[in-house]
């Protein structure tokens, strides 16, 4: 409203002002006109007057000073001012007549010949009219504009109130919206706007959380669940050889706790380490990604059934992330691949334009087309696994594709090109970075899990 009122005031003022000169400039053509129309007589009259028009004066003057001829509202007047009289006419402004008269005229002023006499000719018009008219329009709009103010005022208020109800709405329906209903969304506006792009973007971002949620509750119930099943084993046979003497010792079976306890630290670590990924941001570095695959491979523990084959490239492969990340990536693939190959595991880098390509493959049974998406999520074995003694924990794959895709990159399962058998092939495909690095190989930035479901290329 005080921007308005400022606007419609400048606004007044201007036009009471431009009113004021067109006004004006009307009283002194009229002016003008007279003084012309005496100038034109042969004679000079003894008198002078315009029917009809009371707020004309003239005068007639000699070059003396002599009043010559006049109307008779100016009959007691002296001349006006011979100094303004020249032979082009001049307009001025006098604020009252000798004769008492106290309104304000524009005069018109001339000097001419008139039956061969010089003479000074003076036509005078008021300004009372004039006046009148702008004292009358200020005044209307003194009284209209706070009106008008008002109006638009009102108008405003009720336009950007009736604008803003679906934000109330919105702010209404997200605050009643609780951990445990998640499936609320907040109502959508029939309009195509800024209101109804809030409202999509909510519910967006309402769908992300209900999704995290629940992933983190399925998370938490697979988690207690597959700690459980190494903690009740153990307990188990820690009973059964601690209370029945003619059962197994407990030396006898210290290689099978060993081995739940090698199973429940492996879980443990795999726990710890997606709930890095998930929460931390780290730092980033440009490092080559040869090193790390060579990395991965040499802490592999001995396999005397599978034979592993490495082709890595000798010159650098840049990428930039986290080397320790990516190493723990490549592990669990030749981890996974170790499982299930029958005799061999293949690793591979290269460069494909402008990805870096790892493909880890083995000669087992591979993974079927309709599983390809499926082996990737949390706690997901396939039956075969789950039919072994090391069937892992469900984890390593899905830890996999959390750090790829931290890592704006993708991974995905194919067929295995290994003779005679058909296995499983894990490609990872990440962008490579071309800007030159320095001697210790930092970057500027941070690596977060916001950067989860990025793919290059």
């Amino acid at each position: 409203m005080l921007v308005v009122a400022g606007a419609f005031g400048f606004g007044a003022a201007a036009f009471v002002s431009i009113l004021r000169t067109r006004l004006t400039d009307a009283v002194d053509q009229t002016a003008i006109n007279r003084v012309n129309d005496v100038v034109a007589l042969q004679n000079i009259p003894q008198s002078l007057s315009f029917p009809g028009d009371t707020d004309t004066f003239i005068q007639v003057v000699s070059t003396t000073g002599t009043v010559l001829s006049r109307t008779e509202n100016a009959e007691d007047s002296p001349a006006v001012s011979l100094q303004k009289a020249t032979p082009q006419v001049q307009v001025f402004t006098v604020g009252r007549l000798g004769n008492g008269a106290s309104e304000p005229f524009r005069v018109a002023a001339v000097s001419a010949t008139i039956s061969g006499e010089a003479v000074f000719v003076f036509a005078g018009e008021s300004l009372k009219p004039t006046d009148s008219t702008v004292s009358a329009v200020t005044r209307d709009l003194l009284i209209a504009l706070p009106f008008l103010v008002g109006l638009v005022g009102l108008i405003a208020w009720r336009t950007t109130k009736r604008a803003l109800r679906p934000v109330h709405q919105i702010t209404a329906q997200v605050s009643s919206i609780g951990e445990s209903d998640l499936s609320r969304r907040v109502p959508a506006a029939a309009v195509d706007d800024e209101i109804g792009e809030l409202a999509t973007t909510m519910n967006a971002m309402l769908a992300r959380v209900e999704q995290a949620m629940s992933r983190q509750r399925r998370f938490v119930a697979d988690a207690s669940h597959e700690l459980r099943s190494p903690l009740t084993s153990l307990r188990t046979q820690i009973e059964v050889a601690s209370t029945d003497p003619a059962g197994v010792t407990m030396r006898e079976a210290e290689p099978d706790l060993l081995a739940e306890l090698d199973r429940l630290d492996h879980l443990v670590r795999d726990l710890l380490g997606m709930a890095r990924i998930d929460a931390r941001a780290t730092v980033v570095m440009a490092f080559d990604l040869s090193g790390s695959v060579r990395k991965a491979m040499s802490q592999r523990r001995s396999n005397a059934q599978v034979v592993h084959r490495v082709d890595v490239p000798t010159s650098p492969v840049i990428v930039v992330g986290v080397a320790d990340h990516l190493t723990r990536a490549v592990g669990n693939l030749v981890d996974n691949a170790d499982r299930h190959a029958v005799g061999r595991v293949d690793v591979s880098l290269h460069v494909d334009h402008d990805q870096a390509v790892i493909e880890v493959v083995d000669d087992g049974s591979g993974i079927p087309v309709d599983k390809r998406e499926y082996v990737f999520e949390r706690f997901t074995r396939l039956d075969d696994a789950r039919a072994t003694d090391d069937g892992g924990s469900g984890l390593g794959l899905a830890i996999v594709r959390d750090i790829i895709s931290m890592h704006g990159g993708t991974i995905a399962a194919t067929d295995g090109t290994i003779a005679p058998m058909t296995g499983a092939r894990m490609v990872i495909r990440l962008p490579l970075d071309h800007t030159p690095i320095d001697g210790d190989g930092m970057r500027a930035g941070v690596l977060t899990s916001e950067r989860r479901g990025a793919t290059a290329g």
